[in-house]
């Protein structure tokens, strides 16, 4: 459904799901750059945690179902060191978050 919104009539299903998978990430890397910012500077916010928390979770199952079909093959296929840095830090995100 969102796909085809994303894609228009008769679009590139594929290119608008890789928009909306990298957009939220560039979305959730400026989110944490403010968040560094806030907390850098003795003002965190909690909500503004969450949210960052919550557009990195959505980045993150859209690359997983769009780009990996679920599968953790197709994930470590290049590196497990980038799987495990990465999947570490998403981890610790959320965990400040909640």
């Amino acid at each position: 459904m969102l796909a085809d919104a994303l894609a228009g009539h008769g679009g590139d299903y594929t290119g608008a799901m890789d928009l909306l998978t990298f957009g939220l990430a560039f979305a959730a890397y400026v989110m944490l750059c403010g968040d560094v910012l806030a907390h850098a500077h003795g003002r965190p916010r909690r909500a503004f945690t969450i949210a960052l928390a919550a557009v990195l979770a959505a980045h993150v199952g859209l690359v997983w179902g769009h780009r990996y079909g679920w599968s953790l093959d197709a994930a470590v296929a290049s590196r497990w060191a980038g799987f495990a840095v990465f999947h570490a830090a998403f981890a610790m995100i959320l965990a400040a978050a909640f």
